[in-house]
């Protein structure tokens, strides 16, 4: 029985000491790995102090929202203004006269006596020189810079004539204005000038001068209806006293053209700016503008409306 144990604890250390046991090499593969071991968990911990904080720049993010801002200040500013017109901070107000009166037929100096001021005047003429008609009371309300509150001071004097039956209203696209009339071009007009057209208030006079300057100029007046909320009726109304000078138009060169430059034109998308910039970079310099369709480089619609827009020098 003692022999038994004895026998059993022997083969018991026997199984031990070979199964822990390792050959030089062994050993030194075990002190490898764990020198190996220590490494990583040194680096582990020093990671965070190494590595730099990221800093982002939100300085352009931040500048549009500043921007964005400015603008709705501008906006509510111009409402501001509007409302104001009528709380007696305009001199003429101080002469102001009530009677009974027909918008279609009103003159310069009984607009003025009713109290409006030079621009609403200039705005309401512009309207009927463009073509436009007052049929009922309401129409006068319409006016984009004439406030609510003038409206209503006027409304009781407001004489609106019906329209004989045998002289029908001559449609918009048949209007044909004075040969003084004076048009407005509008490549060259600023906001105080866009304001002056029927339906075009401060909001859409800024929105114009800043598409055109996004396009280099327009070279149609059909291309008003590409600025953001501006209506076919609208260009109905002003096309007959507005004008395009296309020799106006400030053109890209392709030649010389950075990405940003052509990236901001409004017809143009990254891939076809990336397109016409590496076939340069290949090929050389353009000999002619129509290379970019010949070339598959923009497709013949794009080509089309922005052609006008570029040139090769």
């Amino acid at each position: 029985m003692v022999w038994a144990l004895l026998n059993s604890d022997m083969l018991i250390k026997k199984f031990l000491k070979d199964y822990f046991s390792f050959s030089k090499s062994e050993r030194n593969g075990i002190l490898v790995l764990i020198f190996f071991i220590c490494i990583l968990l040194i680096v582990n911990g020093l990671l965070p102090y190494l590595q730099k904080n990221r800093v982002v720049d939100f300085s352009e993010f931040e500048n549009e929202i500043q921007e964005f801002e400015k603008q709705l200040k501008i906006e509510k500013q111009d409402e501001d203004n509007n409302n104001d017109q009528w709380s007696g901070k305009d001199a003429r107000s101080h002469s102001q006269e009530f009677f009974p009166f027909d918008p279609n037929q009103t003159t310069r100096k009984d607009w003025e006596r009713l109290g409006l001021t030079d621009k609403q005047i200039n705005t309401i003429f512009n309207y009927l020189n463009s073509g436009g008609k007052f049929y009922k009371k309401e129409d006068l309300a319409k006016i984009y810079n004439l406030s609510r509150a003038q409206y209503e001071t006027l409304e009781p004097y407001i004489r609106v004539e019906p329209p004989a039956s045998h002289s029908p209203a001559i449609p918009v696209n048949q209007f044909n204005p004075e040969p003084n009339e004076h048009f407005i071009e509008i490549n060259s007009a600023d906001t105080a000038d866009l304001m002056s057209l029927w339906g075009v208030g401060p909001v859409f006079a800024r929105r114009i001068i800043k598409y055109r300057d996004l396009l280099g100029g327009f070279v149609s007046k059909d291309q008003l209806l590409e600025v953001y909320g501006f209506k076919q009726e609208t260009l109905k109304r002003i096309s007959p006293v507005i004008d395009v000078d296309s020799v106006l138009i400030i053109k890209i060169n392709i030649n010389e053209a950075t990405y940003r430059e052509l990236i901001r034109h409004p017809y143009l998308n990254e891939y076809q700016v990336r397109a016409i910039l590496n076939y340069r970079k290949l090929k050389g310099r353009y000999t002619e503008v129509k290379e970019l369709t010949e070339n598959k480089l923009l497709p013949q619609d794009t080509f089309l409306r922005v052609r006008s827009y570029l040139c090769v020098e």
